[in-house]
């Protein structure tokens, strides 16, 4: 008994030295850069003035080791990376001194590759994933991200995803970043047989956190022609995303194939950030039972005759509640596009302007639109609701225009006010404030099956 008793005793020790003080875990980056706060369980960072990538990255992973709820804070100042930070099971707050103060960018004339394997499928500025925790409600994780600006120069590295199709693949080439990225859960590599072939998958399985972005800043900076005729696009495809686990399967060194996507569960919260000129601004995916609220947040695009998609996009989100309030949406295809799944949202008091859509329901149904403001819509192609959708209500939006046309046989392409699509069924619209001179006759086009449109008398 006392012989087990010791060998107890010197475990215990040995995991008190290893573990008590993290500096003792990651011993590569500089002391005189990154300090660390016992009390307080904070890792602070000064810029070098050059490189500080391998200091960030340390300081993340020595947090990781030190704990739930540990900090990282950079301090005011210029920081400089030349490749992706990835963290897995970070459960803490990496924040900055200020949405503006703290700034970080890629490092000028060195090729910003693509993240290392298991997500090495774009190039991320921070990209956090879970790997051994987050596998239950109980084990659930939380990280906040916030206070600081992200700005993409120059290009990445050229990086391509390859999606199996029916009829042969199709592989697609980019050269940008997405500057943050929370994935889902990492189960590890799994056998799998693929058209005859077998290949490693990285698989997934559900993850559980709460994830909370907020006074972020992400700006692009450049652009680039699409080599397959796209036309000029952003050097940041998404600017924030959060999603499930995309397994993939590797072809070559900078080649994956998508295989498919394994779902989260928690709460997303994206607050009081701007993003300048991407391709989309805010993208959210593949959550599931989630509570997601989007508020506050300037997205723009400013860069003309470049491809963009969507100011925010919600794909995938199944048994989730969406909460889109109070954003300024400016210069994207859609301002807010729902699809494959993200039912149940509630899109209230955003002001938007968009060249086809301000918002877009792609089939999904239970959704509240209302209150809104769709601005500029006379350089619209499109209408300020386009829905293909059911069981919406699209209700007391202001549509803000002068000499819009509206569907006539004229423009029977509009732009127009609301659009209810030949798939449509069971909507209903509530409007009164059409542009000056116009009414629900010429500004909604029901083609759908059993829509209700109305006109409220007061």
């Amino acid at each position: 008994m006392k012989k087990r008793a010791l060998v107890s005793t010197v475990l215990l020790s040995l995991t008190i030295m290893l573990f008590a003080n993290p500096l003792q875990v990651a011993l590569s980056y500089d002391p005189n850069y990154v300090v660390y706060n016992e009390a307080t369980n904070t890792y602070t960072i000064s810029p070098t003035g050059d490189d500080d990538t391998q200091n960030i990255q340390d300081a993340l992973d020595a947090a990781v080791a030190s704990g739930p709820r540990s900090k990282v804070v950079l301090t005011a100042g210029e920081f400089w990376l030349s490749k992706p930070i990835q963290v897995a099971d970070f459960d803490g707050i990496l924040r900055g001194a200020g949405k503006t103060e703290t700034v970080i960018q890629n490092k000028e004339g060195v090729l910003f590759p693509l993240a290392e394997p298991p997500v090495g499928l774009w190039p991320y500025y921070f990209v956090f994933y879970l790997e051994n925790m987050g596998g239950s409600k109980h084990d659930s994780l939380k990280i906040t991200v916030s206070d600081m600006t992200l700005i993409c120069a120059d290009l990445s590295e050229t990086w391509y995803i390859t999606f199996p199709g029916a009829v042969g693949s199709f592989e697609i080439p980019f050269s940008d970043y997405n500057p943050i990225c929370v994935f889902g859960k990492y189960k590890g590599q799994e056998t799998r047989v693929i058209e005859g072939e077998e290949y490693q998958v990285h698989a997934g399985e559900k993850g559980y956190y709460d994830i909370t972005i907020e006074r972020l800043q992400v700006e692009g900076l450049d652009s680039y022609e699409h080599p397959w005729g796209w036309g000029e696009m952003s050097n940041v495809h998404n600017a924030i995303v959060i999603q499930g686990w995309i397994e993939t399967y590797p072809v070559n060194d900078d080649t994956f194939i998508f295989y498919g996507i394994v779902p989260n569960q928690g709460k997303v919260t994206i607050t009081d950030c701007t993003v300048i000129d991407p391709q989309n601004g805010i993208t959210i995916t593949d959550q599931q039972h989630s509570k997601i609220t989007i508020k506050n947040n300037e997205i723009t695009n400013s860069l003309t005759d470049v491809s963009t998609y969507y100011g925010v996009e919600l794909g995938s989100n199944t048994d989730s509640r969406l909460y889109i309030r109070k954003n300024e949406i400016e210069g994207f295809t859609s301002g807010i596009c729902a699809f494959s799944g993200s039912n149940y949202g509630r899109a209230y008091r955003n002001k938007i302007s968009a060249t086809v859509s301000g918002v877009q329901l792609d089939g999904v149904s239970g959704w509240r639109v209302k209150f809104n403001e769709f601005y500029d819509m006379e350089n619209s192609a499109g209408a300020g609701v386009n829905c293909t959708g059911s069981h919406n209500v699209i209700m007391l939006n202001y549509y803000q225009a002068s000499g819009l046309p509206g569907w006539t046989e004229i423009t029977p392409d509009g732009p127009g006010c609301v659009y209810l699509h030949d798939t449509s069924s069971g909507n209903l619209v509530w409007e009164k404030r059409f542009p000056a001179g116009t009414t629900a006759e010429t500004q909604v086009l029901d083609l759908g099956i059993d829509n209700h449109v109305f006109t409220p008398l007061i």
